[in-house]
Protein backbone atom coordinates (compact mmCIF):
# COMPACT_ATOMS: atom_id res chain seq x y z
CA UNK A 1 0.00 0.00 0.00
CA UNK A 2 1.62 3.17 -1.31
CA UNK A 3 2.02 5.89 1.08
CA UNK A 4 -0.48 7.99 -0.90
CA UNK A 5 -3.39 5.23 -0.15
CA UNK A 6 -2.69 4.90 3.44
CA UNK A 7 -5.60 6.05 6.06
CA UNK A 8 -6.31 8.71 8.02
CA UNK A 9 -4.96 7.59 11.59
CA UNK A 10 -7.63 7.16 13.58
CA UNK A 11 -8.05 9.17 17.40
CA UNK A 12 -7.17 6.35 19.59
CA UNK A 13 -3.39 5.84 20.20
CA UNK A 14 -3.00 2.34 20.83
CA UNK A 15 -4.58 1.72 17.18
CA UNK A 16 -2.95 5.00 15.79
CA UNK A 17 0.44 3.26 16.83
CA UNK A 18 -0.90 -0.06 15.15
CA UNK A 19 -1.30 1.51 12.19
CA UNK A 20 2.15 3.10 12.19
CA UNK A 21 3.59 0.07 12.92
CA UNK A 22 1.71 -1.33 9.91
CA UNK A 23 2.93 1.02 7.72
CA UNK A 24 6.47 0.58 8.82
CA UNK A 25 6.79 -3.54 7.79
CA UNK A 26 5.37 -2.46 4.80
CA UNK A 27 7.99 0.40 4.16
CA UNK A 28 10.21 -2.33 5.20
CA UNK A 29 8.76 -5.46 2.97
CA UNK A 30 9.01 -2.48 -0.20
CA UNK A 31 12.46 -1.52 0.38
CA UNK A 32 13.60 -5.33 0.59
CA UNK A 33 11.91 -6.19 -2.62
CA UNK A 34 11.55 -3.56 -5.02
CA UNK A 35 14.98 -3.65 -5.94
CA UNK A 36 15.16 -7.25 -6.69
CA UNK A 37 14.34 -9.28 -9.64
CA UNK A 38 12.26 -12.05 -9.13
CA UNK A 39 14.54 -14.88 -9.62
CA UNK A 40 16.06 -13.68 -6.51
CA UNK A 41 13.06 -13.49 -4.43
CA UNK A 42 13.58 -17.54 -4.54
CA UNK A 43 16.26 -17.59 -3.75
CA UNK A 44 17.21 -19.97 -0.74
CA UNK A 45 19.79 -20.29 1.11
CA UNK A 46 20.29 -23.35 1.89
CA UNK A 47 17.87 -26.64 1.45
CA UNK A 48 15.22 -26.44 3.77
CA UNK A 49 15.34 -23.21 4.15
CA UNK A 50 12.66 -20.19 3.48
CA UNK A 51 13.27 -18.14 -0.17
CA UNK A 52 12.40 -14.10 0.90
CA UNK A 53 9.13 -15.20 -1.26
CA UNK A 54 8.66 -18.00 0.97
CA UNK A 55 8.98 -15.45 4.14
CA UNK A 56 6.15 -13.19 3.10
CA UNK A 57 3.81 -16.47 1.57
CA UNK A 58 4.47 -17.79 5.15
CA UNK A 59 3.00 -14.17 6.46
CA UNK A 60 -0.32 -13.92 4.09
CA UNK A 61 -0.93 -17.58 5.07
CA UNK A 62 -0.70 -16.80 8.99
CA UNK A 63 -2.90 -13.77 8.17
CA UNK A 64 -5.89 -15.74 6.45
CA UNK A 65 -5.60 -17.60 9.38
CA UNK A 66 -6.20 -14.92 11.65
CA UNK A 67 -8.43 -12.68 10.11
CA UNK A 68 -11.53 -15.01 11.04
CA UNK A 69 -10.78 -14.83 15.05
CA UNK A 70 -10.04 -11.02 14.67
CA UNK A 71 -13.59 -10.20 12.53
CA UNK A 72 -15.35 -12.18 15.33
CA UNK A 73 -13.86 -10.33 17.94
CA UNK A 74 -14.37 -6.98 15.98
CA UNK A 75 -18.25 -8.12 15.45
CA UNK A 76 -18.33 -9.26 19.20
CA UNK A 77 -17.07 -6.29 20.94
CA UNK A 78 -19.25 -3.86 18.75
CA UNK A 79 -22.44 -6.02 19.66
CA UNK A 80 -21.63 -6.17 23.28
CA UNK A 81 -21.18 -2.29 23.31
CA UNK A 82 -17.35 -2.21 24.25
CA UNK A 83 -16.25 0.91 23.56
CA UNK A 84 -13.26 2.62 24.63
CA UNK A 85 -9.83 4.64 23.93
CA UNK A 86 -6.34 3.50 24.68
CA UNK A 87 -4.43 2.45 25.85
CA UNK A 88 -5.59 -0.61 27.12
CA UNK A 89 -4.49 -2.87 29.66
CA UNK A 90 -3.99 -6.48 27.95
CA UNK A 91 -3.49 -9.35 30.74
CA UNK A 92 -2.21 -12.48 30.28
CA UNK A 93 1.34 -13.38 31.01
CA UNK A 94 1.14 -15.81 28.29
CA UNK A 95 0.14 -14.12 25.64
CA UNK A 96 2.01 -11.31 26.19
CA UNK A 97 5.69 -13.76 26.92
CA UNK A 98 4.34 -15.28 23.40
CA UNK A 99 4.20 -11.65 21.73
CA UNK A 100 7.51 -10.81 23.12
CA UNK A 101 9.12 -14.20 21.88
CA UNK A 102 8.04 -13.39 18.60
CA UNK A 103 9.93 -10.10 17.93
CA UNK A 104 13.25 -10.17 16.19
CA UNK A 105 16.42 -10.92 16.22
CA UNK A 106 15.00 -14.30 16.79
CA UNK A 107 17.00 -15.45 20.22
CA UNK A 108 15.85 -19.11 21.12
CA UNK A 109 15.62 -22.43 19.52
CA UNK A 110 13.47 -21.41 15.69
CA UNK A 111 9.99 -22.60 16.24
CA UNK A 112 8.59 -25.04 13.85
CA UNK A 113 5.32 -23.52 11.63
CA UNK A 114 1.89 -25.04 11.62
CA UNK A 115 1.80 -27.71 8.12
CA UNK A 116 -0.94 -24.97 6.78
CA UNK A 117 1.35 -21.89 7.21
CA UNK A 118 4.60 -23.78 5.59
CA UNK A 119 4.10 -21.59 1.92
CA UNK A 120 5.01 -23.64 -1.29
CA UNK A 121 8.93 -23.14 -2.42
CA UNK A 122 6.88 -23.00 -6.71
CA UNK A 123 5.09 -19.87 -6.56
CA UNK A 124 5.03 -17.56 -8.48
CA UNK A 125 7.23 -14.16 -6.39
CA UNK A 126 4.91 -11.84 -8.42
CA UNK A 127 1.77 -13.33 -7.24
CA UNK A 128 3.28 -13.59 -3.57
CA UNK A 129 3.81 -10.29 -3.68
CA UNK A 130 0.45 -9.20 -4.36
CA UNK A 131 -1.15 -11.55 -1.48
CA UNK A 132 1.15 -10.30 0.61
CA UNK A 133 0.57 -6.45 0.53
CA UNK A 134 -3.10 -7.22 -0.10
CA UNK A 135 -3.49 -9.23 3.26
CA UNK A 136 -1.58 -5.98 4.90
CA UNK A 137 -4.53 -4.25 3.53
CA UNK A 138 -6.57 -6.25 4.68
CA UNK A 139 -4.93 -5.78 7.82
CA UNK A 140 -5.19 -2.28 7.90
CA UNK A 141 -8.98 -2.22 7.33
CA UNK A 142 -9.48 -4.50 10.93
CA UNK A 143 -7.53 -1.78 12.51
CA UNK A 144 -9.25 0.69 10.89
CA UNK A 145 -12.75 -1.08 11.53
CA UNK A 146 -11.55 -1.73 15.65
CA UNK A 147 -11.45 2.00 16.09
CA UNK A 148 -13.44 3.61 19.25
CA UNK A 149 -13.56 -0.59 20.36
CA UNK A 150 -12.43 -1.87 23.64
CA UNK A 151 -9.69 -4.06 22.81
CA UNK A 152 -8.80 -5.67 25.73
CA UNK A 153 -12.44 -7.33 26.56
CA UNK A 154 -12.71 -9.71 24.13
CA UNK A 155 -10.04 -12.94 24.16
CA UNK A 156 -10.08 -15.89 21.42
CA UNK A 157 -7.49 -18.69 21.81
CA UNK A 158 -4.96 -18.81 18.57
CA UNK A 159 -3.71 -21.57 16.74
CA UNK A 160 -1.31 -22.23 19.81
CA UNK A 161 -4.12 -22.50 22.36
CA UNK A 162 -3.22 -18.92 23.52
CA UNK A 163 -6.10 -16.93 25.11
CA UNK A 164 -5.22 -13.47 23.76
CA UNK A 165 -7.19 -9.68 23.51
CA UNK A 166 -7.84 -8.49 20.62
CA UNK A 167 -5.01 -6.00 20.89
CA UNK A 168 -2.77 -8.49 21.47
CA UNK A 169 -3.87 -10.37 18.71
CA UNK A 170 -2.77 -7.24 16.66
CA UNK A 171 0.04 -7.26 18.71
CA UNK A 172 1.27 -10.85 17.92
CA UNK A 173 0.63 -9.78 14.13
CA UNK A 174 3.47 -7.57 14.21
CA UNK A 175 5.76 -9.33 16.04
CA UNK A 176 5.18 -12.46 13.67
CA UNK A 177 5.70 -10.07 10.43
CA UNK A 178 8.62 -8.40 11.81
CA UNK A 179 10.13 -11.85 12.50
CA UNK A 180 9.55 -13.21 9.47
CA UNK A 181 11.07 -9.89 7.57
CA UNK A 182 14.33 -10.14 9.55
CA UNK A 183 14.44 -13.76 8.61
CA UNK A 184 13.65 -12.22 5.16
CA UNK A 185 16.56 -9.74 5.59
CA UNK A 186 18.81 -12.66 6.86
CA UNK A 187 18.54 -14.40 2.92
CA UNK A 188 19.01 -10.99 1.01
CA UNK A 189 22.43 -10.88 3.37
CA UNK A 190 23.32 -14.63 3.22
CA UNK A 191 26.60 -15.28 1.15
CA UNK A 192 25.97 -16.13 -2.52
CA UNK A 193 22.58 -14.25 -2.88
CA UNK A 194 22.18 -13.11 -6.02
CA UNK A 195 21.31 -10.06 -6.23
Amino acid sequence: MPAAARHAITTDPELDGYLRELHAIVDDVHALVDPLPASALDWRPAPGRWSIAQCLDHLTLAWHQSVGPIDAMIEETRRRGLTGSGPFVHRGIIANLFIRSMEPPVRRMRAKSFRTMVPPADRDAAAVLADFFAAQSGFEDRLLRAAGLDLARVRRRNAARISMTLGQWFRFTFAHERRHVWQAHQVRGAPGFPA
